[in-house]
């Protein structure tokens, strides 16, 4: 794990340094995925950092409270140490809110993986614009980095994404959303064809 805060690039950092609150989500998230790797068997912390590169680059997010969900969009379901009620001491309810509809509920809660699935999904969508487009931008990086999945998992996802994410209703989807949703439909294509599905 590179040391401090070497996981922002000068650009980001520089970029991020009119969003206070998202800089401090960002050393938060890389403080509770420090020992943690993804599938590629890069540093965790990636994830969070490409999902706000996502919203910045390319859904023009301009908004601290979604910014800062994207980096802290995972601590709650993978890291042990986070705690609720320390996220909204530290970044408010309106974060916090984000965050805990981006945590997956547990899976012995539902009878099946489509109904917590469902639940899940149900859960950003109460919230609105903002949690669809952090969940959009989550699941447009891990299709770009699927290469380190399985093939059934890798295909699993894949149809995880059009059931759930591809279709979500016009209400829900702001301009970002849309511009993250059209890009997910494209690598979940380019995704299929890989996989000759």
């Amino acid at each position: 794990m590179p040391a401090k805060d070497d996981f922002l690039t000068p650009d980001l950092r520089l970029r991020l340094g009119e969003f206070p609150a998202a800089l401090r989500a960002a050393a938060y998230a890389a403080r509770m995925h420090r020992d943690q790797t993804r599938a590629t068997g890069e540093p965790y912390i990636v994830h969070p950092v490409a999902v706000v590169e996502s919203l910045l680059d390319e859904a023009g997010e301009t908004e601290e409270v979604v910014l800062c969900a994207a980096f802290l969009h995972d601590v709650l379901e993978d890291c042990p140490e986070a705690r609720e009620e320390d996220l909204e001491v530290l970044f408010g309810p309106h974060v916090t809110d984000l965050v805990c509809a981006l945590t997956k509920p547990p899976r012995e809660a539902y009878p099946s993986p489509e109904e917590r699935m469902e639940a899940y999904m149900e859960g950003i969508l109460q919230r609105g614009s903002r949690a669809v487009k952090v969940k959009l931008a989550d699941r447009l990086h891990n299709t770009r980095t699927r290469a380190g999945l399985s093939p059934e998992k890798a295909e699993r996802k894949l149809r995880e994404t059009e059931t759930y994410l591809l279709t979500v209703p016009e209400p829900y989807l702001d301009e970002g959303a849309r511009a993250l949703r059209d890009l997910l439909a494209r690598e979940v294509e380019a995704g299929k064809e890989e996989l000759g599905l």
